[in-house]
């Protein structure tokens, strides 16, 4: 019986790409010329088993997989955006031939000739960098703010801020922190040099603090020589009173207390009856800045709040 002959590369390429365009595909926008339709999941399962028929197919399947390779996850737009505010450089990802997100199309420099972008009015508005608008409102800011707001620590604060500080920064109020660090080394940032207040949840963050109390030594909570008080918001309208929590923080000689909830003019007014210092506001008529940062928009948003006191 006669051997059989290979197919050539040429040929193999050709049956590969006829598969491709016969095989399920994601959806595209009709209206998006950027938009590109990409292989299903079950379709790559298939066509890494052809591998197996022949070395010639083994060599042309991967190159198929690569330019057809969904990589967006849910929190993809989100992070390529916090990558951008924070001036971070990632590699192009050689290996992969195109990257795709949502109504937008990217391929790496070395591919790059003859190449058109297109991108939607709302994606350009989405992907627009704010950074440099935030920053001269902070670099007018920074000798009066005194309360800043975030979303989540330590991700939703700029590198810049971290390293910087602000001189009379006395007041945090997290909404979240990230569980991704083991311990709170953000401490040990500038930015908590000054800070007097600490204000957290208490039902999503109790469990994290109550984890870090117990390490011998402390969590990092000796680098903020000033923070003398943690707050805790509980959201319910019966005040919890967690003695466990409260003894563990006494150790290190920080007193806490337990609100049912904490605006934005509440935490300018505690300030003025309960904290150490005096606000000093600005020259606009007797009232006092308050900032928090924004990372959907990229960028600082500012309340003038009237005092209340």
């Amino acid at each position: 019986m006669p051997s059989l002959h290979p197919l050539p590369v040429e040929v193999v390429e050709r049956i590969i790409s006829f598969l491709c365009i016969m095989s399920p595909s994601t959806p595209t926008e009709e209206m998006n010329s950027a938009d590109q339709p990409f292989l299903t999941h079950q379709t790559f399962v298939d066509l890494l088993k052809l591998r197996l028929l022949a070395r010639a197919w083994a060599a042309a399947i991967p190159t198929f997989i690569y330019s057809s390779l969904y990589l967006k996850k849910p929190f993809f737009n989100q992070y390529a955006v916090r990558m951008w505010n924070n001036y971070l450089f990632v590699s192009n990802l050689a290996n992969l031939r195109r990257l795709c997100l949502d109504q937008l199309l990217y391929i790496p420099a070395s591919k790059a000739d003859g190449y058109h972008m297109g991108l939607s009015d709302e994606c350009s508005d989405q992907f627009e960098l704010e950074y440099s608008h935030s920053r001269i409102l902070l670099l007018t800011l920074r000798n009066t703010l005194e309360a800043l707001t975030v979303n989540t620590i330590p991700i939703d604060l700029p590198r810049s801020i971290r390293i910087g500080g602000i001189p009379n920064l006395r007041i945090i109020h997290c909404k979240q922190i990230s569980y991704f660090r083991h311990h709170p080394v953000w401490f040990d940032w500038a930015l908590f040099n000054t800070i007097e207040v600490f204000i957290v949840d208490y039902r999503d963050d109790k469990a994290y603090w109550k984890r870090f109390l117990r390490t011998p030594g402390g969590p990092h909570l000796k680098e903020a020589v000033k923070l003398k008080k943690f707050i805790f918001v509980t959201g319910d309208d019966d005040l919890t009173q967690d003695s466990e929590l409260e003894n563990m923080l006494k150790s290190y000689g920080i007193r806490c207390d337990f609100v049912s909830e904490m605006t934005h003019k509440d935490m300018l007014v505690w300030r003025q009856r309960k904290g150490a210092c005096v606000l000093k506001p600005p020259e606009v008529g007797g009232r006092a800045p308050y900032a928090q940062y924004d990372w959907d928009l990229g960028k600082f948003e500012l309340d003038i709040i009237y005092d209340a006191v």
